[in-house]
């Protein structure tokens, strides 16, 4: 996952019962959210396959306070990667793919085709260069762009590394994977979506949708001092690896079809959550102690999302956002621990502090190291520090005094030396040093 957005697994206890949680004080929890503006999405959980409780909060366009339900959809980012595999898997076991399956086949103009699988697509471990890490992504990931010109695009980037010697994870694998979907069985990636997956497992709403232009309106926000809308990524970029859209009760539900043999065999199955470095095929597992989920979770826009299963518990949880001021990892870890019994705390948001005018000029420019994988401009934008690093997507960060600045929903803290030009970047127990940069060149460290 790449570093700015990444956000952590959590842990569980206990082994969950349907009437074990208390619903008022899950109410409580996401009361406080709202309250405090912190957050806009939706949650469901399941078990058993039935929903035993959802709850909404915000808007899907606040423009026009149009309030978000549990029937609100919203882009589920990479989780969409689940569905891809799915369908890739059932094309195996229908012989019309196999996993030993090469790239050349469908695209051999892609560097190291020949060597490249279908597992090893699914897998991340293909070595081809994920394209949403581009640096002129932004240049053309919002506007109207074909098939074959993301291909040309892909054809374009040397290799990472060679096929199956590590794992580093590649949008531009499951692109690919679901053009192989769509030659394979000869419809759109969203025709075989329905075919495959939405109409075996009883759902209806689940789809490749742009929901900001399209009939659901649902907006996705970032707060740059308040909520502003977000640009919506071109679907032709996120079609099978980020591009369906869906609400949370349904991803529920398709995880309780996939995980009760609807879909797939058992030896599939068992397939698909065989790790490898830490990744199956379309998802990771979540352990907690003796017990253990898979799932994915999704970024895209302003949306973002997590969706597990715990098989030996019948368990589905699933949390869509389409606003975010408080990590979600946080908001599972308040739900989960209510729900298995653990002791939690409800957070504390204090009103955060503002700079005079004119001071956050001293922060401005572009940083970078050369043991960081990107660069990180840092701007102004109506009165608020926002940050835009390399390939993703400008970020507001909250000032908390002394030249430090917090982005919570990320667990990123920045703390800068103005006389030394440098900027402090610490997240995930990772420390780096990054240099202010003018123009093309650093300035000097000392004054």
């Amino acid at each position: 996952m790449r570093l700015l957005l990444c956000l952590g697994f959590f842990m569980l206890t206990s082994i969950f019962w349907a009437q074990q949680f208390d619903k008022e004080k899950l109410e409580a929890i996401f009361d406080h959210l709202q309250e405090n503006d912190k957050a806009m999405g939706s949650i469901a959980l399941m078990h058993n396959g039935k929903t035993v409780y959802s709850r909404s909060i915000g808007y899907t366009d606040l423009d026009k306070k149009v309030k978000a339900t549990p029937k609100s959809l919203y882009s589920i980012g990479s989780i969409s990667k689940i569905y891809t595999a799915v369908m890739a898997l059932q094309l195996v076991e229908k012989g019309k793919l196999s996993l030993e399956t090469k790239l050349s086949e469908y695209f051999p103009k892609v560097v190291n085709a020949e060597q490249i699988s279908i597992e090893q697509l699914l897998r991340h471990r293909s070595g081809i260069f994920n394209l949403t890490s581009d640096e002129t992504l932004h240049d053309w990931a919002y506007a109207e762009i074909s098939r074959e010109q993301l291909l040309d695009k892909i054809y374009s980037y040397p290799s990472v590394f060679a096929p199956g010697k590590q794992f580093d994870y590649s949008n531009s694998g499951y692109l690919l994977l679901s053009y192989i979907i769509e030659d394979v069985t000869g419809m759109s990636y969203n025709d075989a979506l329905q075919k495959m997956i939405v109409k075996k497992c009883g759902i209806k709403d689940t789809k490749i949708s742009a929901l900001g232009d399209k009939d659901y309106k649902t907006l996705s926000y970032k707060k740059f001092g308040e909520w502003t809308p977000e640009r919506i990524t071109n679907l032709n970029l996120a079609l099978g690896g980020g591009g369906i859209a869906s609400t949370a009760e349904e991803v529920n539900k398709f995880l309780h079809c996939l995980n009760t043999g609807k879909l797939l065999s058992a030896s599939s199955l068992e397939k698909m959550k065989s790790l490898v470095d830490g990744y199956g095929l379309g998802v990771f597992q979540v352990p907690f102690h003796e017990h253990s989920g898979f799932g994915h979770n999704g970024g895209i826009d302003g949306y973002q999302s997590m969706a597990y299963y715990f098989d030996a518990e019948q368990v589905g949880f699933t949390y869509l956002s389409n606003a975010v001021d408080f990590p979600i990892n946080d908001v599972a870890i308040l739900v989960l621990s209510e729900i298995f019994g653990k002791d939690y705390t409800l957070p504390t948001f204090s009103e955060l502090q503002k700079l005079p005018e004119g001071q956050l000029k001293q922060y401005l420019g572009n940083y970078s190291a050369d043991n960081f994988p990107m660069s990180i401009l840092v701007q102004e934008k109506n009165g608020v520090m926002t940050i835009f690093p390399t390939g993703q997507v400008e970020m507001p960060i909250d000032y908390v005094g002394d030249h430090t600045f917090t982005l919570d929903a990320v667990g990123l803290k920045l703390v800068f030396d103005p006389e030394k030009e440098i900027m402090h970047l610490h997240q995930s127990g990772m420390h780096f040093i990054l240099q202010r940069k003018i123009g093309n060149s650093l300035q000097s460290q000392e004054k």
